[in-house]
């Protein structure tokens, strides 16, 4: 059997996108804020893996639910972690990268540069999936955004509409849109963060929004027509 050849232009746009995706995962955040000279002054911030990492440690963010109390140790975070660790080594196995020991960030430093030699745009598409999925887990756990469901839409990838999901305040198991629009930010300031289908966990960042509301026949809220669209 005889596969199409892949467009060279989407293959490397995809490889910069997971090289993109480690980055913003793995490196050391750079932050900038004014100074009262009105000078900008930069800042290193801890990697979102190591945030995570501290967050474990400290137990940020993980306050009992209707107590106040935090936790000695995020039990969130550590789960989080240790999904990510356990999938890392499932993506090495996967991609053929080198196995580079027990922590997270040289296996996945392994398995971008897998992918850099790849053909199989596929198997590219999924692992930038898994981290940039992760990094969005990691922010939404520090900063939970507020959640619109995206009713009556079809996700594109999986074709769900409608998934079951555990509410949390009765422990119940709940039908909702597959499709969910997350915002940050205060009601007067909102920003789109991306949609995600709760289903197969694929997601569309804010530079693909557009293409995605014309996609499903609909109008993505929060998304105006200078987002822009994915290159081809």
């Amino acid at each position: 059997m005889t596969t199409a050849p892949v467009d060279p232009r989407l293959l490397n746009k995809t490889r910069d996108e997971v090289r993109t995706a480690l980055h913003d995962l793995c490196d050391p955040m750079k932050r900038g804020f004014l100074t009262d000279s009105m000078q900008v002054s930069q800042h290193e911030a801890p990697s979102l893996l190591n945030q995570l990492r501290e967050a474990v440690a400290t137990g940020k963010g993980s306050a009992s639910r209707g107590r106040g109390r935090g936790l000695p140790i995020s039990i969130e975070a550590h789960d989080l972690l240790v999904e990510i660790g356990q999938r890392t080594i499932w993506l090495v196995q996967q991609t053929g990268a080198s196995p580079a020991g027990a922590d997270i960030e040289p296996n996945l430093r392994e398995v971008v540069a897998a992918c850099g030699l790849s053909l199989d745009l596929e198997a590219i598409i999924g692992v930038r999936r898994f981290l940039q999925t992760w990094a969005t887990q990691i922010r939404t756990l520090f900063d939970p955004p507020q959640r619109w469901a995206l009713w009556g839409h079809a996700c594109p990838e999986c074709d769900s509409a409608t998934v079951f999901r555990l509410d949390e305040s009765d422990g119940e198991e709940k039908r909702t849109a597959a499709l969910e629009v997350a915002f940050t930010g205060s009601d007067v300031d909102r920003k789109i963060q991306c949609v995600r289908c709760l289903a197969c966990l694929e997601e569309w960042q804010p530079n693909q929004l557009l293409f995605l509301g014309r996609l499903l026949g609909c109008e993505i809220p929060g998304v105006s027509d200078d987002e822009g669209e994915p290159a081809a």
